[in-house]
């Protein structure tokens, strides 16, 4: 426990809590957001939070459980500050780690011995890259309180069951051994209703044990025996768990699996129903098994039909979709699925152990059936499924791996002895060595008297095969080597490892959205909503003053909690799908839809930052349309060279078209391209996929582009085609003129994902843009102004005039902001020059030139 704790707070020494330098995970900042607002309405929780999700508010999924332990800890000690109790909350993780290794220790010694209890211990400590880091000190996620108490009830479970079967014929007579057993089942139904206070997730634990309930009942049958026991522990574990939430409310209406409403008390019902139809199946028909069978299939395809029917399917469609892709997961990294490359470099030679474990373990059940083991396999294919469709919930399996990796390790070195003909510990006889006798003489005198008599008239034995006993010697050190060396080299890549992921840069927040997150909330107005305020939902209006940030949704926690002010989407991806989401709005092609879209969102600020416009840019087209394809928007070509492939990216003509794009990459300013990549190229079939080669890539001015292509000779196997780079479009376009840019990140993205040839190094990484009418000018041609932004960086904003008309959306006098204009706005033809105050771009006034 003290290693587990230490390793975990490694992170402690490169984390800056005041500069909110911790890890960039999303989740973590609203949970944050959890404990200043409980600490300060203790021991109030906040079901609704009006301060995300705008212009509707978010009903809050998740459980006071983990945000209560920590503001009591912060009341309790006195440390009430934002970073006193951002501080207290990180070393929530790792602590809720360290108490899981006892757990661990239990269920191995439980299903196997105290070895295997010893070796999985240590292995949780160490193993899964996803849990070290959610257990991590400044990782201030749920997952640590799920992993702890859904090992918890596993433990206890196993242990309420074996207890109900030795002894459940005697409760009657004795009262001792009823109030253990109940005792037992208390402490198992409260581990599920922590974990359940925590995230409605526990409710996998529950299938868990239904799918248990129905193979165990099966075998009990097929054995002739009872199931009274099973009937009795999952009648008192299940029915105290249902008064418990019954207790604890209902929050959410509805009938969705993963909040907290009726269905999971629905779902609590159905275990306690399938218990009661088992046990009466078994009572009635145990001992004709033919019927019982055909009763059995019969049941469970109603069940599966009425769970099918029952609320349009969504009940069914939630339940398979814990274990399967839906559209938009595989842009979330989180629930991604689980590659054998993934799982290997989080868990290494785990898996092989685990897997070697799990074969002794069912090749153990088939000869001493047990229900704990039973139990276990249920439990751990399960986890694994749900693991292999989403990697997240490796914090979960990473137990079940290290439980049944403890088993290979144990169990081989045992069965390598054994080849060696050694007991553990007596390593004497492998090295040829004669063993210190310490008979008295009185003894051996004895003993050899004895062996002589009774070997007299016998004949003598054949001499020993030493040739089998060593090739038998052999194959046990092998059996070893093999084992010990895996094992060695899990653990020293993890400690590696995880020593390695407590000091990743690349895990901690970006600076700039840092100082872009401050500046919102020291130069935005106050958007009336009381940000340490717990509303009601019901009844509850924004106040007319009010307002929504609009960014990408892994930022809207950000803009929560550090920039205090409302985002539009979020990390729970609240408005962001569909043709009337977020997403939709970074790629509308015109500004009138732009305008519209943010105004149907309540927007009045735009965040954006380059990677949307890079390697997030797929991301964006799924979620706003999963039909969408990114290939009408960027493209990816590939060229030979002495290196090997190197990849070109090129953007084709939509992608500059998008709001996105016109925002932050051109600053909202109209631009005339001078710069276009004209590639040729040929497609090669390499196992099945396709890939367009380079044969010549030429980097040219639009007239020289356009000569090229009238002289250019087509060949049958290659072909040519027009492409734009980052900041260097196809065509000409047009000027944003409801927006102006407000503030930009003084540092730039270094690791632009570009690999195109403009020659572009960095960009500013974080961009802010106001929505406003803009003044309204009027006038033919092209108009510009000199902007200098709070970092220095000069542009000229121009724009074309539209139906005799401008819309100039920067003041050029009285302007609140840092990004200033330099002088006046100037029409290029006439050269005439005039002012805009920032009451008339507030305003959309008429100024008269």
């Amino acid at each position: 426990m003290i290693f587990c704790l230490w390793i975990r707070g490694l992170s402690a020494y490169s984390i800056d809590l005041p500069r909110y330098l911790t890890y960039k995970s999303p989740d973590i900042w609203y949970g944050f957001r959890q404990v200043e607002l409980m600490v300060q309405n203790f021991p109030h929780y906040a079901w609704f939070d009006p301060m995300t999700a705008y212009p509707s508010g978010k009903t809050i999924g998740w459980g006071p459980l983990m945000p209560l332990i920590s503001s009591g800890i912060c009341l309790l000690l006195g440390l009430t500050t934002r970073f006193e109790l951002m501080y207290v909350a990180s070393w929530i993780p790792p602590i809720f780690a360290a108490l899981t290794v006892p757990v661990v220790y239990l269920i191995g010694q439980r299903l196997w011995d105290y070895k295997v209890g010893l070796v999985a211990s240590g292995l949780v400590t160490l193993l899964s890259t996803v849990y070290f880091v959610d257990t991590s000190f400044g990782y201030f996620d749920h997952h640590c309180v799920e992993t702890l108490f859904s090992t918890l009830f596993c433990l206890m479970y196993m242990a309420t069951v074996s207890y109900a079967k030795k002894h459940h014929t005697s409760f009657k007579q004795d009262r001792k051994l009823a109030g253990m057993f109940f005792i037992l089942a208390a402490i198992t139904a409260v581990s599920y209703f922590l974990g359940y206070t925590n995230m409605p997730i526990i409710l996998i634990f529950g299938l868990i044990v239904a799918v248990y309930t129905f193979f165990q009942s099966i075998l009990d049958v097929q054995n002739n025996n009872s199931i009274r026991y099973l009937t009795y522990s999952n009648l008192a574990v299940f029915s105290l768990i249902l008064v418990m939430m019954a207790a604890f409310g209902i929050k959410h209406a509805g009938l969705a699996l993963q909040q907290y409403g009726i269905a999971q008390i629905l779902a609590i019902v159905f275990i306690l129903l399938e218990t009661i139809v088992f046990f009466g199946l078994v009572h009635y028909f145990g001992t004709n098994k033919r019927n019982f069978y055909i009763l059995t299939i019969l049941v469970v395809f109603v069940s599966l039909l009425v769970l099918y029917l029952f609320n349009d399917g969504r009940f069914f469609s939630e339940l398979v979709a814990f274990f399967s892709q839906g559209s938009g997961t595989s842009t979330i990294s989180e629930l991604k699925g689980w590659s054998i490359e993934r799982a290997f470099n989080s868990i290494y030679f785990g898996i092989v152990l685990g897997f070697i474990g799990f074969i002794i373990l069912l090749r153990e059940i088939s000869k001493k059936f047990r229900t704990d083991h039973l139990f276990f396999c249920v439990w751990t294919l399960i986890i694994f499924f749900a693991t292999v469709s989403h990697y997240r919930y490796e914090y979960y399996f990473v137990i079940n791996v290290s439980l049944l990796a403890g088993v290979g390790i144990v169990s081989s070195i045992q069965i390598g002895l054994d080849y060696l003909n050694l007991k553990s510990g007596n390593f004497s006889k492998l090295f040829g060595q004669k063993e210190l006798d310490t008979t008295p003489a009185q003894e051996k005198e004895e003993k050899g008297t004895k062996k002589t008599a009774r070997t007299k008239g016998k004949k003598p034995k054949k001499p020993e095969k030493t040739q089998v006993r060593s090739n038998k010697q052999i194959f046990g050190l092998i059996i070893i080597s093999i084992i010990l060396v895996m094992t060695a080299y899990t653990v020293a890549a993890a400690i590696q490892k995880d020593i390695a992921y407590s000091t990743l840069p690349g895990l901690r927040l970006d600076p700039n959205w840092v100082d872009s997150m401050e500046w919102v909330s020291e130069h935005t107005p106050d958007p009336g909503v009381e940000y340490l305020t717990i509303y009601e939902q019901d009844g509850f209006e924004y106040p007319s003053q009010s307002y929504g940030i609009l960014s990408w949704w892994d930022y809207g926690h950000y803009i929560t909690f550090i920039g205090k002010r409302i985002p539009v989407t979020n990390p729970f991806q609240d408005n962001l799908r569909g043709p009337r989401g977020a997403a939709s709005f970074f790629l509308t092609d015109s500004e009138d839809d732009a305008t519209r879209a943010l105004d149907r969102l309540g927007g009045r600020y735009v965040i954006t930052d380059t990677s949307l416009a890079t390697e997030k840019y797929s991301a964006i087209v799924e979620w706003a349309d999963p039909e969408g394809d990114v290939v009408e928007y960027k493209r990816s070509f590939f060229r030979e060279t002495a290196e090997g492939s190197r990849q070109l990216n090129v953007e084709m003509e939509p992608y500059f078209q998008t709001s996105l794009v016109r925002l932050h990459n051109f600053d909202g300013s109209m631009v005339v391209p001078d710069k276009i990549i004209l590639l040729e190229y040929y497609t090669e079939n390499r196992g099945g996929m396709i890939y367009p080669m380079i044969v010549n890539a030429w980097l040219l001015t639009p007239q020289e582009a356009d000569e090229a292509l009238a002289q250019y000779i087509p060949r049958s196997e290659t072909d040519v085609l027009r492409a734009g780079q980052y900041l260097y479009p196809l065509k000409e376009q047009p000027a944003m003129r409801h927006f102006r840019l407000v503030h930009e990140s003084p540092g730039n993205a270094t690791d632009l994902l570009i690999h195109d040839m403009s020659g572009i190094e960095s960009i500013p990484a974080v961009k802010i843009f106001e929505t406003v009418p803009g003044a309204r000018v009027k006038g033919e041609g092209t108009l510009e102004l000199e902007i200098m932004t709070n970092t220095g960086r000069t542009f000229t904003y121009r724009q074309e005039s539209v139906g005799g008309e401008f819309i100039a959306p920067y003041a050029t006098v009285d302007n609140p902001y840092e990004v200033v204009a330099v002088g006046k706005y100037r029409i290029i033809e006439t050269g005439k020059e005039f002012d805009v105050s920032d009451d008339d771009v507030i305003s959309g006034r008429v100024v008269e030139i």
